[in-house]
């Protein structure tokens, strides 16, 4: 399978029809920048999921941050490896119009590119530790989602910083990219197992095996127990998402909106997720019905999410 010759947003609407959906959003400013961040940071996460060994996944992710500063000015070599080992034939999609993504990130300006890749080499360096470090704590948890999206989270506020003049809290938008990302880990539970991985803290199967987890085949009491913990860990990181969103002012609309969205959609998916066995449920993907999707992209377009309501929506569990 070949993808050649996609725009920018067409690549989007292949690779992550959720980011697709909510980039658009964003005020003008700063909607080509974060969508270039996006497949770029989604570039190291198709090395992180391929079939390459540990040891060419990181050479691999080394080149990339050396095509991405300049250093190398043909990625050809790097699309070729990459691509012959990609799990999703989708990512064939970002790998084949990887040169015009780069091109677009050398036109920015010293600041944006600076602080896009300081945060990609972080979210690199994080992504290959917790290749040979396994996820054993709900300390672990926290810090691969720092890496993974809590640097996206610092990227978003120094962009916010440097076009808009605009000081968020930075520690606020790290625990908004954990929330996130802590949300995708619980509802992909089955698809990551099947495909060798666990990002569920090691110390939740002290009692029970995951793959007893799967289709009901353990006690239906410890697995519900097991979701629970890690729902728990959630929430911790979902008030200071809630408290970030709300800091967000009016000057910046869409930059609001695209945060809201994705933040509202995890918060509704988690509470679908709670005591719901379905999560163990090969081939089953627990998510809120499109409809619902369409309804808060509306409401968030119209302005209808004040923070009195968002208040009331994420003190409503």
């Amino acid at each position: 399978m070949a993808f050649k010759n996609l725009s920018a947003s067409d690549i989007l609407q292949v690779v992550s029809r959720s980011f697709a959906v909510c980039i658009p959003l964003l005020d003008s400013n700063k909607r080509i920048e974060v969508e270039n961040q996006y497949l770029l940071a989604r570039f190291i996460d198709t090395i992180e999921d391929s079939r390459h060994s540990i040891c060419d996944k990181k050479q691999l992710t080394q080149d990339f941050l050396k095509v991405i500063n300049g250093e190398y000015c043909d990625c050809t070599v790097l699309i070729d490896t990459v691509r012959r080992k990609v799990i999703d034939e989708h990512d064939l999609a970002l790998i084949d119009n990887f040169k015009p993504i780069v091109e677009t990130f050398r036109s920015f300006d010293d600041t944006v590119k600076q602080c896009a890749f300081d945060c990609l080499s972080e979210m690199a360096r994080g992504m290959m530790l917790y290749q040979e470090k396994k996820i054993q704590s709900f300390e672990d948890l926290d810090d691969y989602c720092y890496f993974v999206a809590g640097t996206v989270g610092k990227y978003l506020t120094e962009l916010v910083k440097a076009k808009d003049g605009i000081e968020l809290d930075r520690e606020k938008a790290l625990a908004n990219g954990r929330f996130l990302q802590k949300v995708n880990i619980i509802k992909d539970f089955t698809r990551d197992f099947n495909e060798g991985r666990i990002f569920w803290p090691a110390e939740l199967f002290c009692q029970i095996a995951p793959d007893e987890l799967m289709n009901g085949r353990g006690n239906s009491l410890q697995a519900m127990s097991i979701l629970s913990r890690i729902i728990g860990s959630t929430r911790k990181d979902e008030q200071a998402t809630a408290e970030y969103l709300s800091s967000i002012p009016d000057s910046i609309p869409g930059y609001r909106s695209f945060c809201i969205v994705p933040a509202l959609m995890a918060h509704e998916t988690l509470h679908l997720m709670k005591d719901n066995p379905a999560v163990f449920k090969h081939g089953t993907l627990v998510k809120i019905p499109r409809r619902r999707v369409l309804q808060i992209l509306i409401n968030a377009k119209t302005g209808y999410y004040t923070n009195k309501r968002l208040s009331k929506i994420f003190t409503a569990q």
